[in-house]
């Protein structure tokens, strides 16, 4: 970790260390494909993998929360952590097969959920569809509701940030179309994508 144009601070732990962001003292990411997570550069790593996940990465830091993904077999579902692997939360709302949380402040959570994880022939699907939570499973809103249907039918939300009493977060708003939709040959095309910024008041 570089710091102020200081000597880095090597990041050390059992396996391949991958580090994916700091809130400056901080440290999340996944050792040999776990998530983990640092109280600081030269502490040692928290193992916060849930039992049962074939891989996981922190992807956000927030206070005492960490963000990201846990897989389910071959399934991303979208993950928050407060220290330990028995804290684990599926923040993955029902009735969608996949998920991910790709950013956090003041107890928000943004990412994604998609119905399907991959596409009849199994190529990754495209029906993302940007959501908000707060702190579980049952406490999110879609986003992508609020983009023009006709234009829009996907979007992610990758960044979130609270100034004041308002909230602005950030992504990408697409279009993809179905080639051979409802057969074994179905795949998705991404035509159009553009990025988009969400905003609301704290009430």
């Amino acid at each position: 970790m570089w710091r102020n144009g200081a000597k880095p601070e090597l990041v050390q732990a059992d396996g391949d260390v991958a580090l994916y962001v700091t809130d400056g003292t901080r440290l999340g990411g996944s050792v040999s494909g776990r998530a983990t997570f640092w109280a600081s550069a030269a502490a040692q790593p928290v193992d916060l993998n849930p039992p049962g996940c074939s891989m996981s990465a922190v992807q956000a830091i927030d206070g005492a929360q960490q963000i990201g993904q846990a897989w389910s077999g071959m399934c991303p579902r979208a993950a928050l952590w407060e220290g330990t692997a028995a804290s684990f939360r599926d923040l993955t709302p029902d009735g969608f097969e996949a998920g991910g949380a790709l950013d956090g402040t003041h107890g928000f959570q943004v990412g994604f959920v998609r119905a399907r994880d991959t596409t009849p022939n199994g190529s990754s699907g495209s029906d993302n569809r940007a959501v908000v939570w707060q702190g579980g499973a049952g406490r999110w809103f879609d986003l992508n509701a609020l983009l023009p249907a006709g234009k829009y039918n996907a979007s992610l939300a990758s960044a979130v940030e609270v100034r004041g009493d308002a909230v602005l977060i950030s992504g990408e708003a697409s279009r993809y179309e179905s080639m051979h939709p409802g057969t074994p040959q179905e795949t998705h095309t991404v035509p159009v994508a553009h990025p988009v910024l969400w905003s609301a008041r704290l009430t």
